[in-house]
């Protein structure tokens, strides 16, 4: 029997990164035969992340190349492409990959690229509602484009598009209870394993001048690494009564089922822990993401009335503490999102991207 292969190649940020390593896990799962490497880009956040994994990754050197970028990083950028190509070749023949995935992010572009013109199965998986630049380019030379939102299917060959979901490494939750207001309200808080200073600020501000308000919260605020030394002198113990701050959540599916309502960024990978917990929530999309994707994401849950966005530009403490406010007084805008956030189920998405690419068809 020959050996069978799969090369993910991406990464970047965890909305990339964790979409293939459920999949990675789901094919070792249920094809056990099958091999697992990972390709991306040195210094990227997958050189953190996918070897406590303990699969092989192999990293490209190479920089993010986006219209965005000044002309010296766009230049560094173009003069090591090439450089990246040739390492994807001698990747390609010494891993001899059945099939090749991209799932985004600048580290995907080269080794698809090469893939597919040495003649290999190649794919794309576009997380984002709005496809990533290295996804569009690609789209052109691979046999199958696999996305998350139906606003994004658009972008993409009609022969070669198939909306499948997010794969996800949690299960379906459920809504729960209905939120009793007489009862504190469970607000979960955070912005990313960094954290987010935008969201932070408006935050802190709010807990400051809570006042009589307090009583009626229980908040958990994640604030980041960078920014905990910062915000523990600042909390310090002023509000323990309601308030729990930390750097960093590590059992976020446990915390999610506290919450609530959780207030957010609005990356591919929070958009799904959102929708497959069946947790209301506040998007405040990060403005400066490539292609504003961030908030076309949000506003995929919020045009199915599953959630609430508030944009960077309209985001104050006064503005937070009223909508907050309003939900809490009005539960049945919390039971209308989590009824909306059932009908939203990525479960299947590995099971349906890995069964396409071992039986070979789409």
């Amino acid at each position: 029997m020959d050996k069978k292969t799969l090369v993910i190649a991406g990464g970047g940020t965890g909305g990339h990164i964790y979409p293939g390593l459920a999949l990675a896990d789901h094919l070792k799962k249920q094809h056990p035969e099958w091999q697992v490497h990972f390709v991306g880009a040195k210094g990227g956040l997958e050189e953190s992340i996918i070897p406590r994994y303990h699969y092989p990754l192999h990293c490209l050197r190479m920089d993010r190349l986006h219209s965005s970028a000044g002309w010296k990083k766009r230049l560094r950028a173009m003069v090591l492409m090439p450089f990246a190509i040739i390492h994807s070749m001698y990747l390609y023949f010494k891993i001899k990959p059945t099939w090749v995935l991209g799932v985004g992010g600048f580290a995907s572009g080269p080794f698809v690229l090469t893939a597919s013109l040495l003649g290999g199965n190649t794919a794309l998986l576009e997380p984002n509602a709005y496809p990533g630049m290295a996804n569009r380019w690609l789209s052109k030379v691979v046999r199958y484009c696999f996305v998350v939102f139906d606003n994004s299917l658009k972008f993409f060959p009609k022969a070669k598009v198939r909306q499948v979901g997010l794969p996800v490494r949690m299960k379906k939750g459920s809504p729960g209870t209905s939120y009793d207001k007489n009862q504190p309200l469970n607000l979960l808080v955070f912005g990313g394993s960094q954290g987010s200073v935008a969201i932070n600020e408006v935050v802190g501000e709010w807990v400051e001048h809570m006042g009589m308000q307090a009583p009626h919260y229980k908040i958990l605020h994640q604030v980041g690494s960078r920014d905990f030394a910062r915000w523990q002198k600042r909390y310090g113990e002023k509000y323990k009564h309601f308030l729990e701050y930390c750097e960093y959540i590590h059992d976020m599916p446990e915390k999610l089922k506290w919450a609530d309502l959780v207030i957010c960024r609005a990356g591919v990978g929070t958009v799904a822990e959102i929708a497959m917990s069946c947790r209301p929530a506040i998007f405040i999309p990060l403005p400066t993401a490539a292609d504003n994707h961030q908030q076309k994401n949000a506003e995929a849950l919020v045009n199915k009335q599953a959630a609430l966005m508030i944009l960077q530009k309209d985001f104050y403490w006064e503005n937070l503490q009223r909508q907050v406010k309003e939900l809490r007084e009005n539960p049945q805008q919390l039971d209308l999102m989590k009824q909306n956030l059932m009908t939203i189920d990525y479960s299947k998405a590995p099971e349906q991207i890995i069964g396409a690419l071992v039986k070979g068809n789409a």
